[in-house]
């Protein structure tokens, strides 16, 4: 290992320590698994949200203290965070990030390999545009993660609730957000007629994607997905 020579100047960015261990793992890496895992990284095709794919790319380079999932966080979160510095050239930002690196204490990669490792990751298109493509996605003050229906029955009593003289069926519409980093629920009672209209909403939804996928297609453009 040898000794950092990066000048004592503070980094424009700071680097999570979990992170910049992570980095430092796979910087670590030898040559021949180095090079593994970037044919693999390579192979990655564009997508909205990435990080599932690149858990399954990463796995074979994990070990008892550095999980899939990490690993593929710790490579999208570097190309986050390239974006937001985008005037800067990628030799100035590789720089930027291995003192952002070094500047933990206890993280003490090989620098030069820390560099060529940050630059190769930097090179992978693929993670660029899906990361890129991820945040114009979620540009949105509230983005909805989940959606579910509950249908119940709910009993109508008398006028003195001694005796049942019918129910209702309940439909409960609950969508699930993030609204400003917090998670929210709103729920929505919905009738038969409601759920008509959703079902009709949601179809002419997919059969305008296929209209414009395919016109697209046609024109020779690329619409990015989310990887299903």
């Amino acid at each position: 290992m040898t000794q950092s020579s990066v000048p004592a100047v503070e980094p424009r960015f700071t680097v999570p320590k979990p992170q910049a261990e992570l980095l430092a793992y796979l910087a670590g890496l030898d040559s021949s698994r180095s090079a593994d895992l970037l044919t693999k990284l390579t192979s990655l095709t564009p997508r909205v949200f990435p990080v599932g794919a690149l858990k399954q790319l990463v796995a074979d380079f994990t070990d008892s203290s550095h999980s899939a999932e990490q690993i593929a966080r710790a490579i999208q979160a570097l190309h986050y965070t390239r974006q937001s510095f985008a005037t800067i050239s990628d030799v100035e930002f590789v720089d930027e990030a291995a003192r952002a690196v070094l500047a933990n204490d206890g993280v003490a990669p090989d620098e030069s390999r820390l560099r060529a490792l940050l630059g190769q990751l930097l090179s992978l298109r693929a993670v660029a545009v899906s990361t890129k493509s991820s945040r114009v996605v979620l540009d949105n003050e509230r983005h909805m993660h989940d959606v579910t229906l509950y249908s119940d029955l709910r009993p109508v009593f008398d006028l003195g609730g001694t005796a049942i003289d019918g129910y209702v069926l309940i439909h409960t519409l609950k969508i699930s957000y993030s609204e400003q980093d917090e998670d929210r629920d709103l729920y929505f009672y919905v009738d038969e007629a409601d759920l008509a209209a959703l079902e009709e909403t949601v179809s002419r939804a997919r059969r305008k994607a296929a209209v414009i996928r395919s016109d697209l297609g046609n024109a020779r453009m690329t619409i990015i997905g989310d990887g299903s």
